[in-house]
């Protein structure tokens, strides 16, 4: 079998295997996402100017026109798989430009880092987009055959590429600083290559000094912090998961960056061969012995289980299968408040809540059944406290308390 038909038939499987995952295994984050996308097919003017008003406007545009489709699990699970599959090929391309000699698996981590990453709910669809248009607009650079004509799209890519991508505009800035500096002697064009640099540094002030009302670090980061405005579900994710995405995040942002410029960085030291795996089955059978390894390390740290207890009683609170539901609130080890709702909900419609209701879990006690916004005076309530209160309104509600 050929390399190239090599490299499409692990493309192929690599896509399957993602989907399966997503809508089996990772179902909760997408029928998540789903629920948090606020909006359904909204179009027009007015939220499209919603958008425009920060860097990356387009590129998440596009990742909520796409969270709208996760209404069915299956759509949303493709469509993420097909993601980091196009961006597996697009990174491919980008090796094979500068190495046509490069690994596949030197393909193989990013591409799992990648996946890793969109097991959380933080992780959006327009983080993998993002990518892969970084990744298209540098095959484009390479493309170019005459070093003039390279370095004019550079120019004016970098500002383009900042305002439809924000902060994934940086890794084709640094793939077309690092190839200018490491295809020539360091003095060769030293004009453009600290122009480049300068030219690269003031986009971003410029976009927040006169374009932009927002802060620096805004112009600088959007849409890559991890917290709102640019992020949802952040009121349910732990401060542990939370430490492993930003760990997986700038990992995958440094090999991102070196990875293609490997052998280059590393010329004449064994550092360069690291990625080559011998034809012979030991070595085989030691790659496919460290991807299980790395599958299993990363499942445990990433899955989470309270979210996807929460996600699951949540759909069968949606579609009023009490009996379902209760069945699987029975243990709740978890302590989610929202899952405590939505079984006193359900104790309700069987005629049981009186008698079964601290048969179930109740983190708040006798105060299962009362509204706890934020106790801090003066400030508005969190938005977990809000999505309680929306429950527990629905209780009230069902219970006949309209007043």
């Amino acid at each position: 079998m050929s390399k190239r038909l090599l490299f499409y038939v692990g493309l192929a499987l690599a896509l399957v295997t993602c989907f399966l995952l997503f809508h089996l295994l990772y179902g909760y984050v997408v029928a998540f996402q789903g629920e948090t996308n606020d909006c359904f097919f909204l179009f027009g003017r007015s939220f499209l100017m919603e958008f425009l008003d920060h860097p990356a406007g387009p590129l998440r545009y596009a990742g909520r026109f796409l969270g709208q489709f996760y209404h069915y699990p299956w759509i949303g699970a493709m469509i993420v798989s097909a993601s980091i599959a196009c961006f597996g090929f697009l990174f491919h391309r980008v090796l094979v430009k500068l190495n046509p000699a490069a690994p596949l698996a030197q393909l193989l981590l990013p591409c799992v880092l990648l996946f890793a990453l969109h097991t959380s709910t933080l992780c959006q669809v327009y983080d993998a987009l993002g990518v892969c248009a970084a990744c298209g607009a540098f095959w484009g650079y390479l493309s170019l055959r005459r070093k003039a004509a390279r370095r004019a799209y550079a120019l004016a890519a970098t500002p383009v590429a900042y305002l439809l991508l924000g902060a994934y505009a940086w890794f084709f800035v640094a793939w077309v600083a690092m190839f200018e500096w490491l295809d020539s002697p360091p003095r060769s064009g030293l004009v453009f290559k600290i122009g480049y640099l300068l030219y690269s540094i003031a986009v971003p002030l410029v976009a927040w000094r006169w374009v932009f009302l927002m802060s620096l670090k805004g112009a600088v980061l959007c849409p890559v912090m991890l917290h709102p405005p640019y992020r949802t579900g952040s009121a349910h994710h732990s401060s542990a998961y939370f430490a492993v995405d930003c760990c997986l995040a700038v990992v995958l942002a440094l090999m991102l960056v070196v990875m293609p410029f490997w052998t280059r960085l590393f010329s004449g030291m064994r550092l360069a061969s690291f990625w080559q795996v011998k034809s012979d089955g030991r070595s085989r059978v030691m790659l496919a012995a460290a991807i299980v390894v790395l599958a299993i390390l990363l499942h445990w740290l990433r899955y989470d289980a309270p979210l996807a207890t929460y996600v699951r009683c949540h759909r069968f609170y949606k579609a009023r299968q009490w009996d379902a539901l209760l069945e699987a609130a029975k243990e709740n080890p978890y302590g989610d408040v929202r899952v405590q709702f939505m079984t006193n909900f359900a104790l309700q419609h069987r005629g049981k809540l009186l008698d079964e209701m601290f048969r179930y879990p109740q983190m708040w006690g006798t105060r299962g059944l009362v509204l706890n916004y934020s106790s801090k005076p003066g400030v508005a309530p969190p938005e977990d406290d809000t999505d309680k209160g929306m429950l527990n309104s629905d209780l009230f509600f069902e219970m006949g308390h309209v007043n």
